[in-house]
């Protein structure tokens, strides 16, 4: 999604490719394309594609609390709707975002939230507890790093991803991330790379 505190008419164009090093996975990637139709309110439309395969479809509403819009800290809310018509998978995720400027250079963002499968049958709610914790430096006005850490617990086990990653500006609308890191289930370890393209308008 955009960050907290979008402003009225932002439209931004990305897209997201994650890939295991190893080839037994797919390459993971996602068009999307987000706008904001009035302040601190953000709407984000994904294409999720395994290889070339359509996986599913996933719907955004992003909130931003106007009362915890300071300068130094920002808090919002976000509620995302996935449909995977292949695997008859309907999920809802309800994230708290909050973030924390500590001076001129670091910051820190984390999310914390509830994953719902309401396909499980026969009615049985599938749950999974989320936390997302990562800090960021600004090495430059187009240079940031930062640090993004996934954790995911619930019926199906526990995953976990860390991924290191370089944010660059390359134009005034342009910009570029990348990231190397490693993810962990019951099954083992696997190394990932990413990449996502921005383009604002």
């Amino acid at each position: 999604m955009r960050g907290l505190g979008a402003r009225a008419g932002e439209l931004e164009i990305n897209t997201l490719a994650i890939s295991p090093w190893s080839r037994r996975g797919p390459v993971e990637w996602a068009p999307e394309i987000e706008w904001a139709p009035r302040d601190d309110l953000a709407l984000e439309l994904e294409l999720s594609i395994h290889n070339t395969q359509l996986h599913a479809l996933k719907l955004a509403l992003q909130f931003t609390f106007p009362h915890a819009h300071r300068r130094d800290f920002i808090a919002g809310w976000q509620l995302i709707g996935t449909y995977a018509p292949g695997e008859r998978l309907v999920e809802t995720t309800s994230l708290f975002i909050a973030g924390y400027r500590f001076d001129r250079r670091w910051s820190a963002l984390a999310m914390a939230g509830l994953r719902a499968d309401w396909s499980r049958q026969p009615f049985a709610l599938g749950a999974a507890l989320l936390l997302n914790p990562s800090v960021f430096v600004d090495l430059g006005e187009r240079l940031t790093l930062g640090l993004e850490n996934n954790l995911e617990v619930g019926m199906g086990g526990v995953h976990a991803r860390v991924l290191p990653q370089l944010h660059v500006q390359l134009a005034r609308r342009w910009r570029v991330q990348l990231g190397l890191g490693m993810a962990a289930t019951a099954r083992g370890v696997t190394g990932l790379g990413g990449l996502r393209f921005i383009f604002e308008l």
